[in-house]
């Protein structure tokens, strides 16, 4: 008897244990309570506390954006606006002197690519003598004279006339927009102008070229037909 009392109390030892260890873990997984409007008092009292050190940051931040703000000079952008004609046909026959050449797509993107290649680009650049102004190179004005133009120059010359400038084709139509930015509204005005005429010009001797070799075709055609005769 007295070996099964003192098992019993064992067990109930053992029961009253495991029951206390429950609680407790349950105790131990419930939520604590976060005090939200003490978590913002204290970052507000932080911010009272060091107020001049803010408002000074702020101050410090502010001069700077404005003297930086004065100092940047305006950039202004100049836009052209050209019509690019049809193809000329290239004359294979007496039909295809009347026969207009469609102007689609791939047409208008060459146009496109050609005034934005490197030779209208250099062309532009010397007409109007970049190298020597201050608002595209302003290297040039801590230069005494006509800066001499090397390779790397050139390279560098080109570099800030193609970043400057931006052709863009309107959508459904043949007309093409061309852009220049510059700290110099006469010189936006001046490179967006030259570079459309220069274009113009090479369109021209190229339409020229191939007239005159369609004159020359004629010509020959006219002659075989005298002989004839």
């Amino acid at each position: 008897m007295i070996e099964n009392d003192k098992l019993s109390s064992l067990k109930q030892r053992a029961l009253d244990q495991a029951s206390d260890n429950t609680t407790n873990s349950v105790i131990e997984l419930l939520p604590t309570d976060v005090d939200t409007f003490s978590s913002l008092r204290s970052y507000w009292d932080i911010v009272s506390r060091r107020r001049w050190e803010v408002l000074a940051a702020v101050f410090v931040v502010l001069t700077i954006v404005t003297i930086y703000t004065f100092k940047m000079k305006p950039v202004y952008q100049a836009t052209a606006r050209l019509e690019i004609d049809a193809e000329t046909p290239v004359i294979q026959s007496l039909k295809d002197i009347s026969q207009n050449m469609p102007t689609d797509e791939s047409f208008l993107q060459t146009q496109v690519k050609v005034l934005e290649s490197d030779n209208l680009a250099w062309q532009t650049i010397q007409q109007l003598s970049l190298p020597q102004n201050p608002a595209f190179n302003p290297g040039a004005e801590s230069t005494n004279g006509r800066p001499a133009v090397d390779r790397i120059s050139r390279g560098r010359f080109m570099s800030n006339f193609k970043n400057a400038v931006e052709v863009n084709l309107e959508r459904s139509t043949q007309m093409v927009e061309v852009s220049f930015e510059s700290t110099d509204p006469d010189l936006a005005a001046s490179v967006a102008n030259t570079l459309v005429n220069n274009y113009i010009e090479y369109d021209f001797h190229k339409k020229y070229d191939a007239t005159r070799l369609a004159s020359g075709w004629m010509e020959q055609q006219l002659d075989e037909l005298k002989a004839k005769v």
